[in-house]
């Protein structure tokens, strides 16, 4: 086997090796079928309390068989870690931001043994893994294919030189790496393959990538469209739009240095709102001969504004009744099967919320897609949270991370490109967030300035703002978290030039969630409060034969006890 270099682990310079460009995420068919290959099922499975040498050997090591996604702490519950702000590791060692003492840092070996269909060609093979904690070394048949520490978006990988009839995939995956300095969220710390892992085959002719912009022209009846695409060679492009029987274009372009772009007004649009989500069908052909590639996408027309401190939506005003979201289920871990995901959103959508803060990393692909059709107004926010740090830091802002250190810009910067790259087609999404409970600083900033020189039409948000006036200026909406019905008012009178927003708010825990009346008096008395969302939708809470188990209930030290178990529902 190649060798595997693990001082990538304590180097947040280091996102990744080998890893492909991020996309948009968009399905793309040849013949009427997606050409994706499951790896989704049994894998074999062995985990080390610690890194050791012997580790590289992984044939003789004594694998036990479980299926993937699934968080690997599922499969090991005496090793379930739950804090609020505190790192695992505190009280128990002192490390620089970003090590990792190998010693203690549980892995994870995954191996998946597959015979490759011959009916499944493609020009190029790439290895898709939607979703892991913290950190991955992959190999295919002892070739060393890449490493990432690509978080909750999808990283890829070319297999294509690799792969032969009968393969040995192995993935090696840290619980800790110098991407936990950035992820210390109010959650439980699990690592394993949580999303899908799969293998895409990818045709001659590929459309790499579509950025779709839409919006609404005045008085909101017609619709502005802009397309721009990458493609892996020039080709014809036949693009349409339509909904139900009606095709409102169909047009054929040819493309130029490997991109096309299309800019159009459409008449008699039906407007994407969360109480009405109108979409529409956007399908881009690639030909070049007989050879044919079909993608599709959902979009929507919406706009959105500020005018005079106040958020609107179409053309009116926008309230934001809404929830925190973490992504979590009681015997998967992190691994959220879609009929969980569906009934969630119903759930949701039957009791009058109408956004979803994805607190506090980017959720599942499918999320997104379900939330434009059943109509969520949604805050993507990126896997940034340093709470511990700032928390220690004491106001010294050269201690946050990714503050301004400039070996923390470019993990920061990747988690906002993955993203975004990842989601941007969404009609769903209204707002881009730039973490949570990080601080300030010069990286937080070129965030911002990420993201506005991507998206002129969504907001930014980012709560930390109201602590510290230097970050004014790079957000849209004026964020808080647990401001008194009280405070709130008298902000909302002095400060009338931005939207208000409560992030956080009614902690759902015990005795709570009982003066909602004097938020939503505020919420509809003044026009420039946009509402908020409540913390959170769901208790953390993990089953361990058949019983409950919250922090402090695994022997993990430090933990934050049952603070995990504050959501609207039970677990």
């Amino acid at each position: 086997m190649d060798s595997l270099n693990l001082s990538y682990l304590s180097n947040p310079e280091v996102i990744g090796k080998k890893l492909l460009e991020e996309h948009s995420s968009h399905h793309f068919f040849i013949d009427g079928k997606e050409p994706i290959f499951s790896l989704n099922g049994e894998w074999d499975f062995y985990r080390s309390e610690g890194w050791v040498d012997e580790l590289l050997d992984y044939k003789t090591l004594a694998f036990k068989k479980v299926i993937v996604p699934k968080s690997a702490e599922m499969e090991t519950p005496e090793d379930l870690i739950y804090t609020n702000i505190d790192y695992p590791w505190e009280g128990k060692e002192k490390l620089n931001p970003g090590e990792v003492n190998l010693l203690r840092d549980p892995v994870n070996i995954y191996r998946k043994k597959f015979v490759f269909p011959k009916e499944f060609k493609g020009k190029e093979y790439r290895l898709r893994l939607e979703g892991f904690e913290t950190a991955i070394y992959v190999f295919l048949n002892g070739h060393f294919v890449g490493y990432s520490t690509r978080l909750y978006v999808d990283s890829e990988f070319d297999l294509t030189p690799y792969l032969e009839k009968e393969n040995e995939l192995v993935i090696y995956n840290f619980r800790f790496s110098s991407s936990s300095w950035i992820l210390d969220q109010d959650f439980w710390k699990l690592s394993g393959l949580f999303r899908s892992v799969s293998i895409v085959a990818i045709p001659e002719i590929h459309l790499e990538d579509i950025d779709i912009k839409s919006d609404l022209i005045r008085p909101f009846k017609d619709g502005a469209l802009s397309i721009e695409g990458k493609v892996s060679q020039d080709c014809l492009a036949q693009i349409s739009l339509c909904k139900g029987d009606k095709t409102y274009f169909n047009e054929e372009i040819p493309t130029k240095n490997s991109s096309f772009s299309l800019h159009k007004e459409i008449k008699n649009i039906l407007p994407w709102s969360a109480e009405h989500p109108h979409l529409y069908w956007l399908t881009i052909t690639l030909k070049n001969g007989e050879q044919e590639e079909t993608s599709s996408q959902e979009i929507g027309f919406s706009h959105q504004e500020i005018i005079h401190g106040s958020a609107m939506w179409n053309g009116k005003p926008l309230f934001i009744k809404g929830v925190n979201r973490h992504e979590i289920n009681d015997m998967h871990g992190r691994y959220l099967p879609y009929a969980d995901l569906l009934f969630d959103l119903e759930l949701l959508k039957k009791n009058n919320v109408n956004a979803i803060r994805t607190s506090h990393y980017p959720n599942d692909k499918r999320f997104y897609e379900l939330a434009n059709r059943m109509g969520f107004y949604v805050m993507d926010e990126c896997c940034i949270e340093s709470h511990s740090r700032v928390q220690q830091a004491n106001g010294d802002k050269s201690q946050y991370l990714p503050g301004s250190n400039p070996k923390w810009e470019k993990m920061a910067l990747d988690r906002a490109s993955s993203m975004y790259e990842r989601d941007k087609n969404n009609v769903c999404i209204f707002s881009w967030s730039l973490g949570n409970e990080s601080g300030g600083g010069e990286n937080i900033k070129k965030l911002s300035n990420y993201f506005q020189s991507k998206d002129k039409k969504r907001w930014i948000h980012y709560e930390p703002e109201q602590a510290d006036p230097e970050l004014s200026a790079y957000v849209s909406i004026k964020s808080f978290m647990y401001l008194p019905p009280e405070k709130l008012e008298i902000y909302l009178k002095e400060h009338p030039d931005k939207p208000v927003l409560e992030c956080e708010y009614e902690h759902a825990m015990g005795n709570s969630l009982g003066n909602f009346d004097e938020y939503m008096r505020l919420f509809r008395k003044y026009p420039n409060a946009l509402g908020g969302f409540v913390w959170d939708y769901i208790d953390q809470g993990i089953v361990v034969n058949g019983k409950l188990r919250y922090g402090g209930d695994s022997n993990d030290v430090p933990n934050d006890l049952n603070f995990n178990c504050n959501g609207i529902l039970f677990s």
